[in-house]
Formats: structure tokens, sequence, C-alpha cells
């Protein structure tokens, strides 16, 4: 939840401030019902801006974009590819790790696919299934 400390008024309402951490659910739900200004957070829907708390939230892309962009493995499990999300995808695409990608036959064809188009040529792992049942191949193909 953010406190704003700058506030813009124009076709939409857009805050940017400190950003409180609540970790108590009473907290939280007293926050929610009462603050005018809704909870940190970037909307999925590609044609609506972030409207609260913008510098934590490309703070948080921008860190995400590092830690990708640093690491040797990554495991992504059960997540559905959606191209429209650039500041998770790009990142992907663009780096040298290996991608250990998990999930059901739909979303593995889809992460295929998507591979297929923006990492050819790289060592790749595709599990299809559940996190559950491959369990053991996850941790064996990230070295855990």
């Amino acid at each position: 939840v953010t406190a704003p400390s700058t506030t813009t008024f124009d076709a939409s309402v857009v805050s940017d401030g400190h950003i409180k951490i609540i970790n108590d659910q009473g907290k939280f739900h007293t926050q929610i019902n009462n603050n005018a200004f809704p909870p940190v957070m970037s909307y999925i829907e590609p044609q609506k801006p972030t409207s609260t708390g913008i510098t934590f939230i490309d703070h948080q892309r921008k860190r995400f974009a590092e830690l990708v962009n640093t690491a040797s493995v990554i495991g992504i499990i059960g997540v559905h590819i959606n191209p429209e999300d650039r500041h998770i995808w790009d990142p992907l695409a663009q780096c040298q790790a290996k991608l250990v990608y998990c999930a059901g036959k739909i979303s593995a064809s889809k992460f295929e696919c998507w591979r297929s188009k923006n990492r050819t040529h790289r060592r790749d792992r595709v599990l299809k299934g559940y996190f559950e049942d491959k369990f053991e191949n996850i941790c064996s193909e990230l070295g855990l």
C-alpha cells in the first residue's frame, strides 16, 4: 500500500511515493477499505497503465531484468506465457541462462512456440507436467 507523495490528476489519477509493506491481514483490510489509493500493483491489461507505486514497479521490473541477466539457470514453474508481459518475457528471451520450464501440456506447448521464436539454439528444458509430478526433475535440472 502506498502513501502518495506525488499525485497527478488528468484523465486518470496516478500516485507515486513511499511504499509501506503490510504483513498483518487486519491492517491490510483497513488500508484497502479506508485508503483512496489502491495497493501497489501492475495491471495485466496492456492498455491500462500502472497507477500506484510507479517508481516501485519500475524498480522491480529493472531488478528482475538484472537478476535474469546474471543467472545461469532459471526455473519457470506453472506460468502461462503472455507475450504482452514484455517486462517478463523480453529479459527471458534475451538472457544467456538455461530456462527450465514446467507446466501442463497446453502451457508447455505455448512456451515451446515462444521459445522457437525467441530462444533458438539455447539449452532450455521443457518439462510437460505439474510441479508435484515433476518436482525431482525440476530439482535435477536446476542443480538443486
